[in-house]
């Protein structure tokens, strides 16, 4: 007897003298947003925040959070309810990453429906090993309900929906469709244009199944297709839709490749939610909106680099990718170090490698009517430096200069007087007095990129700063 009473006040519960007869939590909910919804539905607590484990508390297997925006910091707390199991999260404003690593391990069932969630942490590790994805589920599910969002994600749902099945475990995993209505998930997914699909196949016919209308983000490549790049440009093709790039762009699973798309069209078109893997050296994306967001944190391979006419674009963060992170005879000569930002008219932030090697081949920032800032003082060598059409933008300049890089030979050449490093200003950027001074001390290795630059609004400055 001595030993079951004992019992009784272990684990989730703590007997208590507040009431007779009464038991509360050994656990105290800190985050007073949790406490407070709890509350509201009816749970007690006493003056230390310990929940009292009545008929409610004890009886409790799901619990409706949806719409409460309650944060993700205070999903770790709900194992206050020693029976949870399931819980909807539903249109609480989540995205775009959620780390389910917070949610305790006795919650196997929730409903992400209604947020934009496009990355998914805390649900799997998996990598590729002799050619194939080796999974490790992280947190076990029997019920995982998704947004439609979650349909540009590879990297974590696929391995983890993959796995289940060849475990045979029973999950009831769905995400919402177009329509509004949720669907059993599956890794089929569709590229709508019948010309981008064909292009596609044509170096890729391996990930497209059956009847060949969709790809199976979960097939490999062939050993004969890994590493091709997808490098199109069309002005009169018949292409008129990118859509279903995202499924290429976001498998961290394939082997290095890169991926250049130019649109010739009047009005840009948009695709979902990029996130690059560490497995894309280069990405070219001209005249293709992104208002899903861009986020660039696992692009560690990432050296080539371009948005043009992307009219949706409003920060980039290249802290994580190679740009400036590379030694000279690191340089690939096909995906060169080098950055390219033109006509994104709502980019305001722009975040380049703070601890890096300095160096660049083509630094290029043109026509960015709502840019504020520019950090290029950890510059050491370039090649080519155009800077124009900045109205806004405080641009900080290099302030140790000495080389410029040849990306030809994978060569640094030291600063020789006549001019070496090509630099491009239009007149507003000039107008700034940290231009004048940055040209005025580097005046002997700059040369005028006037000619390179005329069509982009591009000044004779070396006529002005002789």
């Amino acid at each position: 007897m001595g030993v079951a009473a004992l019992a009784l006040c272990l684990g989730f519960t703590a007997c208590s003298d507040d009431e007779e007869g009464s038991s509360y939590s050994t656990a105290t909910v800190q985050n007073t947003e949790l406490k407070t919804i709890l509350a509201q539905k009816g749970y007690q607590f006493n003056a230390d925040g310990n929940l009292l484990l009545d008929e409610l508390a004890n009886n409790t297997t799901t619990l409706d959070l949806s719409g409460t925006n309650i944060s993700t910091d205070a999903l770790a707390e709900l194992s206050i309810l020693p029976n949870l199991t399931e819980v909807d999260l539903s249109d609480n404003g989540y995205g775009p990453i959620i780390d389910l690593s917070t949610l305790p391990e006795q919650i196997t069932g929730i409903d992400l429906r209604g947020n934009k969630i496009y990355d998914f942490e805390g649900l799997v590790n998996a990598s590729v090993v002799n050619d194939e994805v080796q999974t490790t589920i992280l947190h076990k599910l029997t019920k995982l309900y998704l947004p439609e969002t979650a349909k540009w994600n590879v990297e974590d749902l696929m391995p983890f929906y993959t796995k289940n099945q060849a475990d045979g475990t029973n999950v009831d995993m769905q995400m919402v469709d177009e329509d509004g209505n949720l669907q059993a998930y599956n890794t089929l997914r569709e590229i709508p244009d019948e010309a981008f699909r064909s292009y596609l196949k044509s170096l890729y016919s391996s990930l497209f199944p059956n009847d060949g209308t969709q790809i199976d983000i979960s097939r490999p490549m062939q050993i004969s297709e890994e590493g091709s790049p997808i490098d199109l440009y069309w002005g009169d093709a018949d292409i008129v839709s990118a859509e279903g790039i995202e499924y290429f762009i976001n498998n961290p699973y394939y082997k290095d490749f890169a991926v250049s798309i130019t649109m010739m069209t009047e009005t840009p078109y948009s695709v979902g939610y990029l996130m690059p893997g560490a497995n894309i050296k280069g990405l070219v994306l001209v005249n293709i909106n992104t208002p899903e967001g861009v986020n660039l944190s696992k692009a560690s391979k990432l050296a080539y680099i371009g948005f043009v006419g992307n009219q949706s674009l409003t920060s980039l963060d290249l802290s994580n990718t190679l740009f400036m992170q590379q030694n000279i005879e690191d340089f690939d000569q096909t995906y060169m170090n080098a950055f390219m930002c033109i006509s994104c008219e709502s980019l305001t932030q722009v975040k380049l490698p703070s601890n890096n090697k300095g160096l660049a081949v083509l630094l290029q920032l043109t026509d960015l009517p709502s840019l504020e800032s520019i950090d290029l003082s950890s510059l050491v060598g370039i090649q080519n430096l155009a800077l124009l059409n900045l109205p806004k933008c405080s641009i900080t300049y290099p302030e140790n200069l000495q080389y410029e890089v040849n990306a030809a030979y994978k060569r640094l050449d030291a600063f020789t007087e006549g001019g070496t490093v090509e630099l491009a200003v239009s007149q507003d950027v000039f107008d700034m007095s940290e231009t004048v001074s940055f040209i005025t001390k580097y005046r002997d290795y700059l040369k005028d990129g006037f000619t390179s630059y005329s069509d982009y609004g591009a000044i004779r400055w070396s006529k002005q700063i002789k």
